[in-house]
């Protein structure tokens, strides 16, 4: 996500919030994959399937994960 062009005041917020949450959008991905594979014979049948809403979750506390990079960073600083 480096280099992505957007207004900083407007888009830096959620440049820097995807690659903080980098590892946790890559696990979802990959099981969603997984489970569109399992779900149909194609993509486009497992995308189709109207029966099929969430594929993969992944749950977030971003008050909690906040307070644990804060204190991270204050801890080395």
């Amino acid at each position: 996500m480096s280099g992505a062009a957007c207004d900083p005041h407007l888009g830096g917020w959620l440049v820097h919030f995807l690659e903080f949450y980098r590892p946790n959008l890559e696990t979802v991905l990959l099981q969603r994959d997984r489970n569109l594979k399992r779900r149909a014979p194609s993509r486009q049948a497992a995308l189709e399937a109207r029966d099929l809403e969430i594929p993969s979750h992944c749950p977030i506390d971003w008050e909690a994960d906040l307070a644990a990079a804060e204190a991270d960073l204050h801890s080395v600083g």
